[in-house]
């Protein structure tokens, strides 16, 4: 045998026995030998698939990669645009609105105390101030208090949104375009590999293939000489002659 050494007899040969041309000489355990093979014909079929799955996706990959350069370049693009925009328009412009939402404030709190200012000089010039006109001077002064009120709230939430909010986001964008970048950077460098693992597991599993072929082969090979039979049609005896003398268990007549 080539590949297979475990031989067992089931049925010896039998001194003397008349053969025919094509006969069994004599029978061996086979049962292992078999499950041996089965065995291989299920990791051929298992291999094949694998095969099948493999060389699909080495060929999808293959056909993906430039359109997923493309789309890479294009969200790296896209990334570097977003970056841009917000530190030379959304930044200036969030900052410019609000500065002016302060100075809106601070005019509020201007056109209140010129308003009460005025009322003053006016009502100062009677020598009597009317009912009606207290009213109106203490809706004015209250008004003033408001908006004093209003601009110290505006005057908090300005320096909050110079010192802190802004700072923040533009860390905040600033690391997301790094992130992103190496992102980017990242998958550019995976993919051909990628495509490469695919290639060289494919080549493994034919190599895997054609061993398995190959032991197969011997095995079969291996079935066909463990049932050995007769050549020609006679008598057979089984030995060996040394010196003229025969090894078997009885002597030719």
């Amino acid at each position: 045998t080539k590949n297979w050494g475990e031989l067992k007899v089931t049925e010896p040969p039998v001194q003397g026995r008349k053969v025919k041309k094509g006969d069994i000489l004599l029978q061996l355990d086979l049962e292992k030998i078999k499950q041996r093979l089965d065995l291989l014909n299920s990791d051929l079929s298992m291999i094949d698939l694998d095969r099948q799955i493999l060389s699909t996706e080495v060929k999808l990959s293959e056909t993906l990669a430039p359109m997923k350069k493309k789309e890479l370049d294009r969200v790296e693009n896209y990334v570097k645009q977003d970056f841009e925009r917000f530190k030379n328009i959304d930044l200036p412009y969030e900052k410019k609105a609000a500065a002016m939402s302060l100075k809106s404030y601070h005019d509020s709190l201007a056109y209140a105390t010129e308003e009460l200012n005025q009322l003053k000089k006016m009502y100062e010039a009677d020598d009597l101030t009317e009912e009606t006109e207290e009213i109106i001077l203490q809706r004015t002064e209250n008004q003033v208090e408001r908006s004093k009120f209003l601009l110290e709230g505006a005057i908090k939430r300005n320096k909050e949104f110079n010192d802190v909010v802004v700072p923040r986001e533009v860390i905040a964008i600033e690391d997301a375009y790094d992130r992103k970048k190496l992102s980017m950077s990242t998958i550019r460098k995976i993919l051909p590999v990628e495509l490469k693992k695919k290639k060289l597991e494919l080549q493994k599993l034919e190599e895997e293939r054609s061993k398995l072929l190959r032991v197969r082969k011997e095995l079969e090979f291996d079935v066909k000489q463990m049932s050995p039979h007769s050549p020609a049609t006679g008598i057979l005896y089984w030995g060996t002659f040394k010196r003229g003398k025969w090894s078997g268990t009885s002597n030719f007549e």
